[in-house]
């Protein structure tokens, strides 16, 4: 296998920045798929690269400053050294291709392969059909190219790896088996219309780079009895082989990944699509929910001053086939007889919960200070309080037992009946944690910090709803929930990201989330640790850096993400709103000048 040099990172690192900066509909030459083996590792293509640019611009307006188009004309002009790109197509397909034996390439549209070499004095040919373009102001370095597609593509490699191009040519020639075969009709299209499109062969990725993934798990399996102690060790061996199984599991059944991206004057769009093998126990968990019509029910029980609010359609069948999964991997992770035995019980618990839940889920969550540090609303649909009092019951009677396989000793206590509230009934769920077996060991400090002795929950159940909630003042918020009215439109952020995903397929689920407010309470809670002990260091333990304080940060907008799942696909969309992107930069550059040293006074001249 030929490795990745520092000049094919560069190479592509380069296309990348153009991708990230690129954004126009505009129909690509479906060629290039035609040109691409089925087994291609990657593929990345910029459709009418001129045009995109244009559109980033526009968005851009007030957030960069300077344009894209001229940053990007620049760098070109200095690799072709020649300031009006003679020969280069401009509003072309730009490609950047990688194949199965990790050899990189460059696919770049030209008007004419032969003239461009010709007419550019920078260009030498060798002779063995290659040319060597060593431009004295390239900001990359020399490059060795060839054509392809009958002239209408140079085929560009750094010149360091010309040898590259004897595989790289024939191997895009063109073939039966190519990529455009494999996609399915919507990917396809997807690949034509987006500005921005990119394909990443998950199956082959698995195959080449599973093993050293693996064996990096189980180093940090083997390294973690000298970070933790005790107890905690004991979990973090668990949760890593926990992590392998699901690995081995999960990313074994992928096949491929697809993103779009698409800019327009206001917003950025973000579409990532993963695909399942054919066959797949993935791709049968990855069906499309028939209930996921309609409005959603739950959105007044979401809390806009918490920086993220969701609400997901539940299909049963697929969420039944995941927690199954998700149970054998369990179960594998450690095989003991108490293990296998907890895993029977939870599957059999599972099965009950998911008969007696709805179909809508709402959840609101931020980062607080104090403890617990964050503040945590879950509301679901259920159809029997009774049945769901009784499953609480007979689930809390073997938490424990299952904690105390996977290595967790922790004491789970339920207290039903705590209060009434109005038709609810009112319990709590109190997570106590054993003492530190170290008191000294810097992760275990930090987790006392953070979380002290217990976390507790608070749940209420009425006739065909359950309300979970956790913080500083969680039972006080159980109350506030079941006065809501549940249909109460959507307001502020929410009801932003259900206007953005209005009359999209991608909402099974919608979710909105403020960068902002997760910074600002990632630091609330940061500063209400105390004093961290740092690993390696001796004295007194050192203060948490007050990152965010006496800082300005306003924010009137937020991320909106929703998705789907279909025909062993999930699809997700992430939008950024130009707004909030200029509320981050903000943000990040009152942080940047507040950590930085401020000038001292100059003292007084002595008399």
């Amino acid at each position: 296998m030929k490795s990745i040099t520092k000049r094919s990172k560069t190479l592509i690192l380069s296309l990348l920045v153009l991708v990230c900066i690129a954004g126009n509909v505009h129909a690509a030459n479906d060629a290039l798929l035609d040109m691409l083996p089925d087994d291609c590792l990657f593929c990345v293509r910029v459709n009418d690269l001129g045009g995109s640019l244009a559109k980033v611009d526009q968005y851009l307006v007030g957030v960069a400053p300077i344009g894209t188009a001229m940053l990007v004309n620049m760098q070109l002009a200095g690799v072709v050294g020649d300031p009006m790109l003679t020969g280069i197509e401009m509003n072309g397909t730009f490609s950047i291709v990688g194949l199965s034996d990790m050899t990189v390439g460059m696919l770049v549209p030209v008007t004419n392969y032969a003239e461009f070499v010709k007419t550019n004095p920078n260009c030498t040919q060798t002779g063995d059909g290659l040319a060597i373009l060593s431009s004295p102001n390239s900001p990359m370095g020399a490059f060795a190219m060839t054509e392809i597609a009958g002239g209408k593509y140079a085929l560009v490699v750094p010149e360091s790896e010309k040898a590259s191009l004897v595989t790289l040519k024939p191997a895009l020639a063109g073939t039966s088996a190519s990529l455009a075969a494999k996609l399915n009709t919507a990917q396809a299209e997807e690949s034509a219309a987006a500005p921005v499109w990119a394909y990443v062969n998950l199956a082959s990725l698995y195959e080449q780079f599973s093993p050293m993934v693996l064996s990096e798990m189980e180093n940090a399996e083997q390294d973690m009895s000298s970070t933790m102690g005790g107890g905690m060790a004991q979990f973090g061996e668990f949760y890593i082989k926990m992590y392998m199984e699901m690995f081995k599991e999960f990313a074994g059944d992928a096949d491929s990944a697809t993103i779009a991206l698409t800019p327009e004057p206001t917003i950025l769009n973000l579409d990532t699509t993963l695909r399942a093998k054919d066959g797949s126990e993935l791709a049968q968990m990855l069906v499309a929910d028939p209930k996921a019509t309609g409005d959603f029910a739950y959105t007044g029980y979401l809390d806009n001053n918490n920086a993220i609010n969701g609400l997901m359609k539940m299909e049963h069948q697929s969420l039944q086939k995941m927690y199954d999964k998700i149970f054998d991997i369990l179960a594998n992770t450690k095989a003991d007889p108490e293990m296998t035995q907890s895993v029977a019980k939870m599957k059999e618990l599972t099965q009950k919960w998911l008969s007696v839940m709805g179909d809508e889920v709402a959840f609101s969550f931020s980062y607080a200070k104090g403890r617990p540090p964050f503040k945590l609303r879950e509301v679901f649909a259920i159809k029997d309080g009774k049945a769901m009092e009784e499953l609480m019951n007979e689930s809390m009677d073997m938490a424990g037992d299952f904690y105390a396989a996977m290595g967790l000793p922790i004491n789970v206590a339920y207290q039903p009946g705590v209060s009434k509230y109005k038709n609810a009934t009112i319990d709590k769920i109190v997570l106590t944690f054993p003492p530190p077996d170290d008191p000294n060991n810097p992760m275990e400090a930090m987790m006392t910090q953070m979380y002290g002795d217990s976390l507790t929950y608070t749940i209420a159940h009425t006739d065909d709803t359950s309300y979970v909630t956790m913080g500083t003042d969680s039972e006080a918020d159980v109350k506030m929930l079941i006065d809501q009215t549940a249909s109460a439109p959507a307001t502020g952020e929410t009801k932003a990201a259900f206007d953005l995903l209005q009359n999209t397929p991608y909402n099974d689920f919608v979710c909105s989330v403020n960068a902002i407010k997760l910074m600002t309470g990632l630091g609330d809670m940061m500063q209400s640790m105390g004093p961290m002990i740092q690993a390696g260091c001796e004295g007194e333990p050192s203060p948490m850096p007050d990152i965010f304080g006496g800082l300005n940060l306003p924010s009137q907008s937020s991320l909106a993400i929703g998705g789907y799942s279909a025909d062993g696909q999930c699809s997700m969309r992430l939008i950024l709103p130009k707004q909030h992107l200029m509320e981050i930069m903000s943000a990040g550059m009152q942080i940047q000048q507040k950590m930085m040293p401020q000038p001292q006074p100059t003292p007084a001249p002595a008399n």
